[in-house]
């Protein structure tokens, strides 16, 4: 299921935390290597994918990719390992690996052994957001990849029909507090939901034009649903009001954020205080940081 937490997730994985590895992180990292060029060439390749009607999908791909790398001990590239993390029932759908590949050989002809994938991965997800339409954000490197994959992916993975108490914890055990979880949950404006997580459209909730709509859209199980607005899609102005948020409230959000948010009073209160304030939106910085 692609959804994608957003923007937040994104600066809050990329700023340095506590540590000799967060230590070792600076702006422009590559300028000062033998691979000055590294970050404009990825710029390029990442432009020239967009442009191929077969990715069409690789912004909320590359993104969900790094969030699901960054999620784990961090953004060190240990999603590309077989065993067990990218075998890993929450990693086993994930896209957008060829396209990392792509760059990285591209990287390669240029300058052998020098650009760590893990720094290509997130600077590809900076590239496509930008690209998309949305911000484009310093982002530190000179990370470098994991040797090890890891187990907890099984666990720790935000899951779409988790229990809202416990995608909470998964976040406010990395630092988020509860109210930027819910500005997460809801911050989703790119990408779609497989037709898998929202059948059967028997839900007593969702208003009757909606259930007709998914059940039109989803006679084939192989289909992707799009609730997002494709025209806010990273909108730097954007607030939360714009996003699924707002798309709750007419109850037509997915079953993660219709029985989570919408379901539990004290993120609801939490959800509308969020909404209402206008210049609440991508610009503000979170509190925590992942390395």
């Amino acid at each position: 299921m692609t959804m994608i937490v957003l923007f937040w997730l994104v600066v809050g994985s990329i700023i340095p935390g506590p540590g000799k590895a967060a230590a070792s992180l600076r702006i422009d990292f590559y300028a000062e290597t033998s691979c000055p060029q590294a970050e404009q060439i990825i710029f390029t390749q990442v432009q020239k994918i967009l442009q191929n009607p077969e990715f069409n999908n690789a912004p909320a791909e590359l993104l969900r990719l790094f969030f699901h790398d960054c999620f784990i001990k961090g953004c060190d590239a240990s999603v590309g390992r077989p065993v067990p993390e990218k075998d890993s029932i929450p990693n086993k759908k994930l896209k957008g690996f060829e396209i990392i590949d792509m760059i990285k050989e591209a990287l390669e002809k240029e300058c052998p052994g020098i650009v760590s994938c893990s720094d290509i991965l997130a600077l590809a997800a900076r590239d496509a957001i930008s690209l998309s339409g949305g911000p484009f954000y310093p982002l530190y490197t000179g990370r470098r990849d994991s040797k090890l994959s890891f187990n907890e992916s099984l666990n720790e993975i935000p899951r779409p029909f988790g229990k809202i108490d416990d995608n909470l914890k998964l976040f406010t055990d990395r630092g988020f507090t509860v109210r930027e979880t819910v500005a997460l949950l809801g911050g989703h404006s790119i990408g779609f939901i497989s037709c898998q997580f929202i059948q059967p459209p028997n839900d007593t909730y969702l208003p009757d034009d909606f259930k007709e709509e998914i059940r039109q859209k989803c006679q084939n199980m192989n289909n992707n649903f799009s609730m997002m607005d494709p025209v806010l899609i990273f909108s730097v102005e954007i607030s939360f009001r714009n996003s699924l948020l707002r798309i709750a409230d007419q109850k037509k959000g997915p079953p993660l954020f219709r029985h989570g948010v919408n379901g539990q009073r004290r993120n609801s209160c939490r959800r509308r205080r969020i909404r209402v304030r206008r210049r609440f939106h991508f610009s503000k910085r979170p509190h925590h940081s992942l390395d």
